[in-house]
């Protein structure tokens, strides 16, 4: 019986295609990610920057996989990459059906060649595809297979309409260029070399990559490492804004994309559960290439992580991570509840804290390192408390029929 692969051969696989492309190893990452989340991918650069071959070359690694491939221009309709429509059954029945089979609908893996030139019209057309998986018309519902689209296009597309559709492609990365002799040479080599030898790393079967995809949902995220997620995900934002640097990740759904993202990374990395470490490794999120504005990007990131764990072993404070991921769950949870409870009790490492009333709360969260200034975790704590407090004196009020 053949061995399956597990998430790591994957990613050694779409990593080891550097060997026929020059200055795309960040790309690569970012392709074995977007492939064990389900998630999509834009490059960005001038003609004749490898964007096309880095396509075929991560469409050639599988087998068994649909793969649709188009290449869109101004005049691409919906019609092209969905399937016409049947026109039998609109003039009988007036329904607004569809062929879909070899189309976009009916395909694993999509590769959109030239994704900008189609224009924002189509390209918002499609984001139900792209993001629900799903092609709506006034008569029916098709649930798509598609799992990963990879665009490609010779500019990032500006405007207010198009926020929405880039919001859909959680990776981007810019194309490099080559500036050196040895860069030149390295290239020209990489393409001799593709010429003359076949992929190693090919025969991935699709039905492995669909497999590992729902083991990627089964990772464990605790709500600790859930919690300086979103601490570095805010002073992130904040550094950015003060930098003038454009904050990827800004969109809600693109952070909510994040927790998947961390499954995969701890999978490759073989571990069921996420670790505090593997929030370094979500720099691959933020674009890719050699723009100074990417950079410092990825930069700012690992700073922001860099305070909240530390790479020396002894500066970290994960346990205390973990109790106040543990806390604040706990809060959100008793938020929610119906009936709201009379008490509520926290537990605190020596100590229970009933309610917020014990002073030592504040102290003990500014002892944490690097989460100092967790305001948000203490407003939740104080309003829980809060409305814990009416919840009793009214009831006393009651009890003493006053």
């Amino acid at each position: 019986m053949d061995k399956r692969f597990c998430a790591r051969d994957l990613f050694d696989a779409v990593y080891g295609l550097r060997t026929y492309l020059v200055g795309y190893d960040d790309a690569l990452v970012q392709a074995a990610l977007a492939l064990l989340t389900r998630n999509h991918m834009f490059l960005v650069g001038p003609t004749g920057q490898g964007k096309s071959t880095f396509l075929t070359l991560v469409s050639e690694l599988f087998d068994g996989a649909v793969i649709f491939r188009p290449q869109l221009s101004a005049f691409t309709i919906p019609d092209h990459l969905i399937g016409p429509p049947i026109p039998s059954v609109y003039r009988r029945e007036g329904k607004q059906l569809y062929y879909t089979d070899g189309g976009l609908v009916d395909a694993q893996l999509a590769l959109l060649e030239e994704w900008p030139d189609a224009g924002v019209a189509l390209a918002r057309a499609l984001n139900t595809i792209l993001l629900e998986r799903r092609f709506v018309t006034k008569d029916q519902v098709y649930n798509c297979r598609l799992m990963t689209a990879f665009m490609t296009g010779n500019h990032i597309p500006r405007g207010e309409q198009w926020e929405a559709v880039k919001a859909r492609q959680m990776f981007l990365f810019q194309a490099p260029r080559l500036k050196t002799v040895a860069g030149r040479f390295a290239a020209m080599e990489a393409a001799d070399h593709r010429k003359a030898d076949k992929n190693p790393h090919a025969g991935i079967p699709w039905t492995d990559v669909e497999a590992l995809c729902k083991e990627v949902e089964q990772v464990r995220v605790s709500s600790g490492v859930m919690l300086v997620l979103s601490w570095c995900l805010n002073r992130f934002e904040e550094r950015c804004s003060a930098k003038a640097v454009p904050a990827h990740l800004l969109n809600t759904r693109s952070q909510n994309n994040l927790v998947p993202v961390l499954r995969a990374i701890a999978l490759i990395k073989d571990c069921r559960e996420a670790q505090y470490e593997h929030l370094f490794s979500l720099k691959h999120v933020m674009p890719g290439g050699e723009s100074e504005e990417f950079a410092e990007a990825r930069r700012i990131w690992e700073e922001v992580v860099e305070v909240a764990v530390p790479h020396q072993k002894h500066l970290q404070n994960t346990r205390a991570y973990d109790q106040l991921g543990a806390l604040l769950d706990q809060v959100m949870r008793l938020r929610c509840a119906r009936p709201r409870p009379s008490e509520i009790i926290f537990d605190l490492p020596y100590t229970a804290v009933k309610l917020f009333g014990e002073t030592g709360f504040n102290e003990w969260i500014a002892n944490c390192k690097g989460l100092t200034t967790l305001s948000d975790l203490v407003d939740e704590v104080r309003r829980a408390g809060i409305e814990a407090f009416r919840e009793r004196g009214r009831q006393w009020s009651h009890e003493s029929g006053l």
